[in-house]
């Protein structure tokens, strides 16, 4: 018996949502992938950026995160597309962590990057988004960075078949990573590199 996706499809192919995402944030950030300044113009882009692409999508979804909407909260997460087709449940779920200097170390930054990343693990849907960005003073941060997220995936026995995991690292010139879950429990994925 052929093991199938508990989740189904994912909405999007994660190639797919990194291209459009970084051109959501081009727009809403003057045509900038990265800025410096506080985490807050980082992150109103992505969740406005995930929020356009969410409404491209064939099936119903709330973009949901903290005031989407007068008085709304994020859901667990900092974003999650939340579906209500003849069933309900999330489509995505994205995690960021930015990298602010005035708020912790540069030589820490990973083990944060890492912390939001372990929720993503458990939580279920079919695409996961993993969002960071390596400091233009520091650009060696970007491999303790995903050498700690590789070690969660790899250390994590719950993984589902078919989930997709989506890393972006949004500075200073953006770079993705992706893995599609081979099996269920223990199956020890790691991710790819590719180019946008």
């Amino acid at each position: 018996m052929q093991d199938t996706p508990l989740f189904g499809s994912a909405p999007m192919q994660p190639r797919d949502l990194a291209r459009k995402l970084v051109a959501e944030v081009q727009k809403h950030n003057s045509g900038n992938t990265w800025l410096n300044g506080e985490n807050r113009q980082w992150t109103e882009a992505i969740k406005k950026g995930l929020e356009n692409i969410a409404r491209e999508l064939p099936v119903k979804t709330t973009c949901v995160y903290t005031a989407h909407a007068p008085g709304a909260r994020e859901f667990l997460l900092d974003v999650v597309w939340w579906n209500k087709d003849d069933s309900e449940g999330a489509s995505l779920a994205c995690e960021c962590e930015w990298y602010w200097p005035r708020s912790r170390k540069v030589d820490d930054y990973y083990i944060h990057v890492g912390e939001d990343f372990e929720k993503l693990l458990v939580f279920k849907a079919p695409l996961k988004l993993m969002i960071f960005a390596t400091p233009k003073d520091a650009p060696w941060v970007e491999e303790p960075v995903i050498e700690t997220i590789n070690s969660y995936l790899l250390g994590y026995k719950h993984h589902v078949l078919g989930e997709k995991y989506l890393v972006l690292d949004f500075a200073p010139k953006p770079k993705c990573w992706i893995v599609e879950v081979s099996g269920n429990g223990a199956s020890r994925p790691q991710l790819e590199e590719f180019q946008i």
